[in-house]
């Protein structure tokens, strides 16, 4: 999925706020300097993401900046499914690498 939206000051963005038939979503930006979307006016979401949060070829979706976000004490992550949680078990470490990194 690729949405035409580029918001102001990308670069220096902390969230970017996605909206799609009245559910919200939330995504920290990566630029990639190998990214065919490198320096476009185009947000990239991973196909398999896309489909699995609900998106259709063709959704229209709003894309806004969030700068101003607060600092978190704790977080809870809880699988759904038991398939869920064989997912997160074998990419914890991936995950809490990503925590931290938005965290520093």
């Amino acid at each position: 999925m690729v949405v035409h939206t580029k918001p102001k000051y990308f670069f220096m963005v902390c969230a970017l706020k996605l909206e799609n038939n009245g559910k919200v979503y939330y995504f920290s930006p990566s630029i990639s300097p190998h990214s065919s979307l490198t320096g476009s006016d185009f947000v990239g979401i991973s196909s398999l993401y896309a489909r699995l949060l609900g998106f259709k070829e063709g959704d229209f979706v709003i894309i806004s900046a969030v700068n101003n976000l607060g600092s978190l004490r704790q977080i809870q992550v809880s699988p759904a499914s038991e398939d869920d949680f064989e997912i997160l078990s074998v990419s914890l470490s991936l995950n809490e690498r990503g925590l931290i990194s938005l965290m520093t």
